[in-house]
């Protein structure tokens, strides 16, 4: 009797116990989605245009000051979600800066934002992320930068940036750190730089807007041809084997192949095919480069199909070339972005009305789905490798920071007619 009354004891602890863990497990994910549902109640809704873009600003701003070295995806709202938080923690303790190209994004837009505006708190911020990007990849007994990975590239902009506004020789030491590591991965792997050391000859279009305006802008202001060739080849070897007709790209191309690889027309890798070409377009014409011309025709190839591919609530698919593909925030604001720099270069001065009208509709959408603390909602989150597209939509740094560059680009009469 005494043996059966302890084994239902036991049997009876195990069962609570096993509630009690389940609950600890669940407990962060129900909390998550409550404070999520709570979030996104009040989208849109801001009392003019200046307060949607200073909220904006105050997320991008507290997004970079922190960090957020825990990867691409931000969901500042669930910081309860501890498993996840944890979980991250161990996985990338000692690479916290490894994949730094959402927060990069973020920079570029604080970048623009100050360039506009002449903000003093997104230079401090930004500042402050570049000494953090220094003091993480500079090895200091030999003054080099220890670089990893392709995207890490991206932050070399950053560093132009505070350079060029300060004159501190730290900035532009490490600007030349990061573009002799692309250079010389460049020179052992015999041309394009391919995405990932261990996938030679894969070449993403997500490489695009990440090392190729830097290469460009430090090649011209350093009078580094070698940068300027490489981010030139990169482009133009994309345009010719990643694309279908010059047109929308693949999700990338393989140069043993000569062939494309992946989703054509993927939203989100549009836009960054669209952001490298006109951002390189804009460095080309400030020195007169002969690949303007090829780069120009690129862009209103591109013009034509992103057009099409407006929705009808003025934004993009994850797949451009599905109508019905599932709406994309991150897509969207990076092919605004693309539309702005394009009228401000008047490359289509007889389509700038159509081209505004889009530019106008797509800012309404972005509004109505930046929740109230700042964060813009619906953007895709990071994909994990070729075609493993994510089916998860919330907030993204990267899509953060292009919302900021978009804002920055629109003048103050615009700003307001959105709300």
């Amino acid at each position: 009797m005494a043996v059966y009354f302890f084994f239902c004891v036991v049997f009876i602890a195990c069962v609570v116990m096993s509630l009690c863990l389940n609950f600890l497990w669940l407990y962060p994910d129900v909390y998550a989605t409550l404070v999520r549902h709570n979030a996104r109640k009040q989208m849109g809704d801001f009392s003019s245009g200046d307060a949607f873009k200073d909220a904006v600003l105050g997320a991008t701003v507290a997004a970079l000051s922190k960090g957020y070295s825990l990867g691409g995806n931000i969901e500042p709202v669930t910081i309860w979600n501890l498993k996840k938080t944890i979980i991250s923690m161990f996985l990338r303790k000692k690479n916290h800066l490894l994949y730094s190209w959402p927060q990069a994004f973020l920079s570029k837009g604080l970048m623009k934002y100050h360039a506009t505006f002449a903000d003093e708190k997104s230079f401090i911020v930004l500042r402050e992320y570049g000494d953090m990007f220094l003091a993480h990849y500079v090895v200091e007994t030999r003054g080099v930068m220890n670089l990893k990975v392709l995207d890490q590239g991206m932050n070399g902009i950053v560093l132009l940036y505070l350079w060029e506004q300060t004159a501190e020789e730290k900035w532009l030491k490490g600007s030349d750190g990061i573009a002799q590591y692309l250079i010389a991965r460049s020179e052992q792997e015999g041309g394009p730089l391919s995405y990932r050391v261990g996938m030679p000859g894969l070449h993403f279009v997500d490489a695009l807007p990440m090392i190729c305006p830097f290469l460009m802008r430090y090649g011209r202001l350093t009078s580094n041809h070698k940068a300027i060739d490489l981010a030139v080849r990169q482009l133009m070897e994309f345009i010719e084997q990643g694309t279908y007709a010059g047109n929308l790209p693949f999700h990338a191309y393989s140069s043993i192949t000569k062939k494309p690889v992946g989703l054509l027309g993927w939203g989100r890798g549009t836009g960054f095919y669209a952001c490298a070409l006109v951002d390189c377009f804009h460095e080309a014409c400030e020195m007169n480069h002969r690949v303007k011309n090829h780069l120009k025709k690129s862009i209103i190839n591109l013009m034509s199909s992103v057009l099409e591919a407006q929705r009808n609530n003025g934004g993009w698919n994850t797949l451009l070339t599905y109508p019905d593909a599932p709406y994309d925030s991150s897509a969207t604001v990076f092919l605004t972005y693309f539309l702005q720099r394009v009228v401000e270069f008047k490359l289509q001065p007889d389509s700038a009305g159509e081209l505004q009208h889009a530019i106008d509709a797509s800012l309404i959408q972005l509004c109505k789905l930046t929740r109230q603390n700042g964060w813009l909602d619906g953007a895709q989150l990071e994909c994990r490798g070729l075609d493993y597209m994510s089916r998860q939509f919330s907030c993204a740094a990267y899509a953060q920071g292009m919302l900021l560059a978009v804002l920055s680009n629109q003048n103050e009469k615009q700003i307001v007619g959105m709300v």
